[in-house]
């Protein structure tokens, strides 16, 4: 059926490849050429959509493959036709347990993303915060992160006010980028959106800006994605190859893809199989049930349950210092905000 849907990777394009060591990406993944590749025991397809995926392809394919345990395709560019052309290709990909990255030119793609996922799904949004549709991001949880305090527009600020624990803005992952990882990691798909970084690093935007994430930020926040067990698409979205002075952004993409596959390829998944875990209790002055902590041994990572919570979610990721705080009887705005669900 997906025949219908893509059109292959020309072999004119291909052709520049040709010479590139055995360990390169284009190397080492199936590619739609000729024929569409069997997805039987594929992990993760890589989709274009829009005039610009090409560019952002031929950086990609000159990196190299270090992901022995995933199996990867790229399925060429989605016909002409409209967005919604995409939708029956990420209800197959979903029904597979295959993890769709889409290249597209238009932030659009998250409002498929979102009516495919599970109702009422986390989505975690990179993104600098103006310029957005507010259509896409109704009636879900949303970690914005990357956003910048100056060009925010009104109805985020208003969500972010009333949802401090997932307010992340450029400055906060400046001074501590690692404090992002909790926000994401019960996520279940993501949008990277290119206005969230410098334009330094990616001039390639319709209205870039002096101010935002440097490359490696936005790769350490792609790999922060990727290791994320719950996510189940990723995007990258607001690409303009005609703005992309030396490619430069076609380049920092690239990058973020491969981070966040390196990501997926290191995901730890705590909760199965033989689980490790070590528990902590912490009675916190004033509060009536004392709060019971998780450590992963083996990811490192801390969550924590809810108390007399008997139905829905009842347990949250956080961090060591969450837990610390609750040592020395305070409690952190994301654990405030969930024993508000009690």
């Amino acid at each position: 059926m997906l025949n219908n849907w893509f059109s292959p990777i020309s072999h004119q394009f291909l052709q520049q490849f040709q010479n590139l060591p055995g360990h390169k990406m284009v190397k080492n993944i199936e590619l739609y050429e000729n024929e569409l590749p069997s997805l039987a025991n594929c992990d993760i397809c890589l989709i274009g959509v829009g005039k610009n995926t090409d560019t952002i392809r031929r950086y990609f394919y000159q990196l190299n493959q270090n992901f022995n345990n995933l199996s990867i395709a790229d399925l060429g560019n989605l016909n002409p036709g409209g967005l919604d052309m995409i939708i029956p290709v990420l209800q197959e990909m979903s029904q597979s347990n295959i993890l769709p990255i889409i290249i597209c030119d238009s932030i659009d793609i998250l409002r498929l993303q979102r009516l495919i996922a599970a109702e009422q799904s986390k989505v975690a949004l990179v993104h600098r915060g103006d310029q957005l549709n507010p259509a896409l991001t109704q009636n879900c949880s949303i970690a914005y992160i990357g956003h910048q305090s100056q060009l925010l527009q009104d109805n985020i600020a208003t969500y972010q006010k009333e949802n401090p624990h997932l307010n992340y803005r450029l400055g906060k992952i400046k001074a501590n980028i690692h404090k992002i990882e909790p926000v994401i990691r019960d996520a279940k798909l993501a949008c990277f959106d290119i206005s969230a970084i410098n334009a330094q690093f990616a001039p390639s935007q319709n209205n870039p800006w002096p101010t935002g994430l440097d490359s490696l930020e936005a790769c350490q926040i792609a790999r922060y994605i990727g290791i994320t067990d719950s996510i189940e698409s990723f995007s990258v979205t607001g690409y303009d190859a005609s703005n992309d002075q030396m490619h430069l952004g076609a380049k920092t993409i690239a990058q973020i893809l491969w981070f966040f596959i390196e990501g997926v390829d290191n995901r730890k998944y705590d909760f199965s199989g033989q689980t490790q875990i070590q528990q902590y209790t912490v009675n916190v002055h004033d509060f009536e049930f004392p709060i019971e902590f998780i450590k992963s041994e083996k990811s490192d990572r801390w969550w924590f349950k809810i108390p007399g919570k008997e139905s829905g979610q009842d347990v949250f990721p956080c961090s060591y210092e969450d837990y610390e705080l609750a040592c020395n009887n305070d409690l952190s705005d994301r654990i405030v905000k969930a024993m508000s669900t009690i």
